[in-house]
């Protein structure tokens, strides 16, 4: 069995941490040692894993536990002989002396990874400096306020009870990261999962009438996804609120979504927009829409941004399949909540690039947005057509010179008549990335640092009980 991840060009403690993620993931059976692992010249880390070697076997060697090994600055470390258990312990070692180098300069430090047999880098400072903000990325720590107290004035409740405990403060990672969330995404999921098979009436709501069956569920995820990710800066996108008629996609081609519009949203989905959206203000995190793009445009202009200036991790949590575009060595998708990052993508999709996926779709198209593709090309032909030429326009450009190799012969008809039609679609499955709004948002003004009043009144308000950060 052969793994392989692609190794980011300036490699941070959180981002080689999802590339080992992925090779542990890879390794599904759990059995056999490494018998190779190598960093590759092109920046790939391969291991191949066999049968485990018995004592006079030859090449048997006995694994000690893993140490790094250091020498003038640079650390190594084989893997050879290493099972499951041992390759995890390897890479964690990496990363503590990771966050050690962190901790000791206390700034960001970069990877430098050397090429060879094992693995084998050095610890560097880091040459970026974010745009904005820099004091604030370069702190070791940031504070968030604990949601587990009830307390609703802090410092007047620690001087009326000067036994009372001290507020609890979460330390999160020196490295910078970035939520966005996907707001009508998430909300949605949240209420048809506790709406299926009952009637509006059914639905679960305040004494004061408020429905919040999309609501309760909402703040659980979101703080199972703080907790989890430990994200240093938090942003909440929306569609805007003038509704699919003022998208500019609509102006690009008026059947986009069309199916929609005669669908009617439930009222107490809409009345619970509303509220989620006081709830995240009360929360004191930020929001954002801008007039006639979508949040995934949104998402798109603000992860590429976060991945070339702060050039590290960025979650987009948001179940929408749009966003594999998005991805690269710096931005994850959370789908049901759990990482799904580029080697993951690669992997489920034959190995096309997420640019490509753009193209994928023009061919595909995507009936729940009404985006119609190429007639007669399905998945199968796509990853056919990708494969051997690249892009939308290279195969219809082969069509339209009848040059298909004979493979894709069978496709010129299709590719010709589809041809204005596809690019339409491929256009309509276009993520925007340069949205100058999201531009002008300063790292600094997203610093995550939630408002436990203000959320602890707000569940008052809702009459919804609920743990906090504590538990």
């Amino acid at each position: 069995m052969n793994l392989k991840v692609q190794l980011p060009i300036k490699a941070t403690g959180p981002s080689l941490r999802t590339c080992f993620e992925s090779i542990l993931r890879q390794w599904k059976d759990l059995h056999g040692v490494v018998r190779k692992g190598r960093i590759t010249e092109t920046g790939w880390l391969e291991i191949m894993i066999g049968l485990e070697l018995h004592p006079g076997e030859a090449g048997y060697r006995e694994v000690e536990t893993p140490r790094i090994q250091e020498r003038e600055g640079i650390f190594t470390l084989s893997i050879v002989g290493c099972d499951v258990d041992q390759v995890r312990e390897t890479f964690r070692l990496i990363y503590k002396k990771i966050m050690e180098f962190e901790s000791l300069y206390r700034l960001m430090g970069e990877v430098v990874l050397y090429k060879g047999d094992g693995i084998c880098f050095k610890m560097i400072k880091s040459e970026w400096q974010p745009s904005q903000s820099s004091e604030h990325l370069r702190s070791v720590s940031i504070e968030i306020q604990s949601l587990a107290n009830s307390s609703q004035d802090i410092k007047k409740t620690e001087a009326e009870e000067p036994n009372r405990s001290k507020e609890e403060v979460i330390k999160l990672p020196a490295s910078p990261s970035l939520l966005l969330i996907d707001g009508m995404n998430i909300l949605s999921r949240c209420y048809y999962g506790s709406s299926r098979g009952k009637e509006e009436h059914e639905l679960m709501r305040s004494t004061q009438g408020v429905f919040t069956n999309a609501i309760k569920p909402l703040t659980e995820k979101l703080l199972k996804v703080i907790r989890k990710f430990a994200p240093t800066n938090i942003l909440v996108l929306w569609d805007p609120p003038g509704g699919r008629s003022t998208l500019r996609r609509r102006q690009l081609a008026d059947f986009y979504k069309h199916s929609r519009d005669s669908k009617k949203t439930p009222e107490s989905l809409k009345e619970q927009i509303e509220t989620a959206k006081s709830l995240f203000e009360a929360m004191n995190i930020k929001q954002i829409h801008v007039d006639s793009y979508e949040a995934d445009d949104l998402a798109g202009s603000i992860s590429k941004r976060w991945s070339l200036e702060i050039n590290d991790l960025c979650y987009l949590w948001s179940n929408d399949k749009d966003y594999f575009q998005l991805l690269d060595h710096n931005v994850v998708q959370l789908i049901d909540d759990e990482p799904f990052d580029l080697e993951m993508f690669t992997q489920k999709y034959e190995g096309i690039t997420p640019q490509q996926y753009i193209d994928y779709k023009g061919f595909c198209g995507d009936p729940s947005d009404d985006i119609p593709g190429i007639a007669g090309i399905g998945h199968t032909f796509a990853m056919s057509l990708l494969h051997s030429f690249g892009s939308m326009e290279a195969a219809i450009a082969a069509a339209e010179n009848r040059s298909l190799d004979q493979k894709n012969q069978r496709f010129e008809n299709k590719l010709k008549e589809g041809k204005e039609l596809g690019l339409l679609s491929r256009d309509l499955a276009r993520i925007e990335v340069d949205i100058p709004e999201m531009n002008e948002i300063l790292w600094e003004d997203i610093l995550i640092k939630i408002n436990r009043n203000g959320y602890l009144a707000k569940m008052e308000e809702l009459e919804i009980k609920q743990k906090g950060f504590a538990t």
